[in-house]
């Protein structure tokens, strides 16, 4: 009788456990169709327009303009309205911004803080199993090619003086830095949390100067597009901003090759664009009919760091024991060619050559580039039994210098291809930036200012590096964004750090044996015939745009 009984609730317990996916589905549903307008339990629902259905496929296909969307949070009662469907709900406050303790592309704080609500736009795509990866992966093929209609009437409004966000350009801009377009690019291992942080602080710093009480209260920072209007008054109060957690502004490590530029990739004064490794292969001329150059022109804050400091902590990051990206169990390392076979360096080398002839440096390896990819190619699946290997577990089972060797050559001049945009040549794209940024400023002193940060700065001296940061953009004699406030914030950070570096395992500096274990490869790497001369002149380049 008992056996019989517990078979009947056994079955009964399929049956109801087959619903649950479709109670979860519809309590996200019933969320989602929801904003809140008040600090309190007041509640709006959503147009019909913005219901998620065709239109959510749409957005797939053909992501939305910048400027479009409208968002905003909840201060000290102050109702502004959220009606974009890609919402994190998250808190933020000057008091909630964690800087890593190392200023590094610290992909398991990332984890962390990305929620299902970052992926809802996408798809098709699982809530529960989606990672950053999935959504950059399939953000960057979504944005790859915009309908030939749109890309003809943002060229129309361009060439009438217009832009994609005609209606907020009207709006005055009293306070000058919003004259300005801010531009932060960063790289793998090279800022990305820290990036987004200070992203994330600028808008609290703007809303605490226009909102003196709503210090601690809640408000949504991770959307992909934010803006900087009072949807009450219509007024200015921030920048707008493009880029979020798991996005950035423009297409990563991708281009147009009618533009060779990112897609979409269009400033406009007073908005603020993260942006993760662009390729910025246009000549200067093109490269500014796309950027601000208005009144207040553009500011460029350039995340940069030593390639050897770069290239170990990206062998030792990625071959952890579990590893943090999952993009190394199934990307192709070996792959330098975008669609139609171009490869990363026929892109990137004529610029460094062009900068070399106008220095005592010698370009002769630039001719051996090309040779890079040739060795990663003699270390990627042509030992014995590692026919079909993962790029892991060649960092796993190859010696420490073949697995370093291996990881830099991918690092060096792989395509984004090569692992979907993820990651993979970025010692080349850092070094065409470096370059490309002066050749702009040299083009348009007076509309391009360009500030290179090392990111053993922001370890050295947090606070003054951070005041450093706030001073470039909003200038040192803001009435608005005071010193105190920015003291204030900085300060805060800092603590933030410390605390966070107690707690962190993922800590740059390590004991003497990891110190010794790294310098001795750091050697062989300046040492090496094939990668030392392209990580010896990038050194170069760096430790030149930092003394600027």
């Amino acid at each position: 009788m008992s056996t019989a009984s517990e078979g009947a609730n056994q079955v009964e317990s399929r049956r109801w456990r087959q619903f649950i996916p479709l109670i979860i589905i519809g309590c996200l549903a019933f969320r989602e169709s929801y904003v809140v307008t008040s600090g309190v339990e007041s509640y709006k629902t959503r147009p019909a327009a913005r219901r998620r259905g065709d239109e959510e496929i749409e957005t797939l296909k053909s992501p939305k303009e910048p400027g479009t969307g409208r968002q905003s949070w909840t201060m000290d009662g102050l109702s502004m309205e959220n009606n974009d469907t890609t919402t994190k709900e998250s808190s933020l406050s000057i008091h909630s911004i964690i800087v890593g303790p190392d200023g590094e592309d610290d992909d398991s704080q990332k984890d962390e803080n990305l929620h299902s609500n970052d992926f809802q736009d996408f798809d098709k795509v699982s809530l529960s199993t989606t990672t950053r990866d999935d959504v950059r992966s399939i953000e960057n093929s979504a944005s790859a090619d915009a309908s030939p209609g749109k890309r003809k009437r943002r060229k129309d409004r361009r060439s009438k003086g217009e832009s994609g966000t005609t209606a907020r350009e009207s709006i005055p801009l009293d306070r000058e830095e919003h004259k300005c377009a801010i531009f932060i690019v960063h790289y793998h291992k090279t800022g990305y949390v820290l990036s987004r942080e200070l992203k994330n602080l600028v808008r609290v710093l703007e809303s605490e100067a226009a909102y003196p009480d709503m210090e601690g209260k809640r408000f949504s920072g991770f959307k992909h597009f934010q803006s900087g209007l009072d949807d009450e008054t219509g007024k200015r109060f921030a920048f707008d901003q493009y880029g979020n957690w798991p996005r950035s502004a423009f297409q990563t490590r991708n281009h147009r090759k009618e533009t060779n530029l990112p897609n979409r990739f269009d400033m406009s004064p007073a908005s603020l664009y993260v942006q993760e490794s662009p390729d910025i292969f246009a000549d200067d001329s093109a490269v500014l009919e796309n950027m601000n150059t208005a009144e207040g022109g553009t500011k460029i804050i350039h995340f940069v760091r030593n390639p050897f400091e770069m290239v170990l902590s990206n062998y030792f990051y990625h071959s952890a024991v579990p590893t943090p990206e999952k993009w190394v169990h199934t990307g192709k390392p070996c792959v330098d060619t975008y669609e139609g076979n171009a490869t990363l360096s026929s892109h990137i080398v004529p610029t460094l050559r062009s900068y070399i002839n106008g220095t005592d440096l010698s370009p002769s390896f630039l001719d051996e580039v090309d040779g890079i990819m040739s060795l990663c190619n003699s270390l990627f699946r042509s030992r014995a039994g590692m026919d079909n290997a993962t790029l892991y577990e060649h960092l796993l089972q190859l010696d420490r210098l073949d697995g370093l060797r291996l990881a830099t050559a991918h690092m060096a001049v792989a395509s984004s291809e090569s692992v979907k945009h993820l990651a993979g040549g970025d010692i080349l794209r850092m070094a065409n930036n470096i370059v490309r940024f002066e050749g702009l400023v040299r083009a348009a002193p007076d509309k391009i200012h360009v500030k290179t940060v090392a990111m053993g700065d922001f370890i050295g001296d947090t606070q003054r590096s951070i005041e450093d940061f706030f001073d470039f953009i909003f200038g040192e004699d803001n009435k608005h964004i005071t010193d105190e406030l920015k003291k204030r914030a900085a300060i805060s950070q800092v603590k933030k750090y410390e605390k966070k570096t107690l707690k962190s395992n993922h800590v740059t500096q390590g004991n003497s044996d990891d110190k010794r274990i790294k310098a001795d490869l750091r050697h062989q790497l300046v040492m090496d015939p094939i990668l030392g001369p392209l990580l010896n002149f990038t050194e170069i380049l760096v430790n030149s745009a930092l003394s600027l």
